[in-house]
């Protein structure tokens, strides 16, 4: 027949559908087989300088809230230290004021426990006479007090900063 042309395929709705449309669930597998190998990968090196970065925070505010807790208590004749979950407070007699937030599972110590509050008078020594220190707040006995910080599953961290016997030293 001339002047007629072949359709190849079938009609539906309205339209002429071909042999190929779409892609295949093979297809589709492989595709997600190769974002998969890339993302196991791509995120574990994104993780690790994330949690290192989260680490040294950690370890630079805590050292930042203790030279502020015995600068505030040479300076102010007597400070208070206080942590409340990763927001730490420094409040000296003279009215100074510090404050500092560590990472989400970052946590200053004291002797290997967790702070929750310490006052030092103005010399260096723990001693809640003389400052007024909220309730709660812990009392240590004046000998040397090690400071640490902890951030998640990693080993506490010394800090060199320590307060004993009347005097302070970082």
């Amino acid at each position: 027949m001339v002047g007629k042309r072949e359709i190849v395929g079938q009609f539906r709705g309205g339209r002429i559908v071909t042999g190929e449309e779409g892609v295949t669930l093979l297809q589709v597998m492989v595709v997600i087989a190769i974002v998969a190998i890339l993302a196991a990968i791509a995120i574990p090196n994104f993780v690790t300088p994330v949690q290192q970065s989260a680490y040294q925070t950690t370890l630079e505010v805590g050292q930042s809230a203790v030279r502020a807790l015995n600068l505030g208590a040479f300076q102010g004749q007597g400070a208070v230290l206080m942590q409340q979950g990763t927001s730490l407070t420094v409040s000296s007699n003279s009215g100074a004021q510090w404050s500092g937030h560590l990472p989400a599972r970052g946590q200053l110590q004291l002797n290997g426990n967790p702070l929750t509050c310490i006052a030092l008078n103005g010399m260096g020594i723990p001693d809640a006479s003389a400052v007024n220190p909220p309730a709660g707040c812990i009392l240590y006995e004046p000998s040397t007090l090690q400071w640490s910080v902890k951030y998640a599953n990693q080993p506490a961290i010394a800090i060199t900063a320590s307060v004993g016997n009347g005097q302070a030293y970082d």
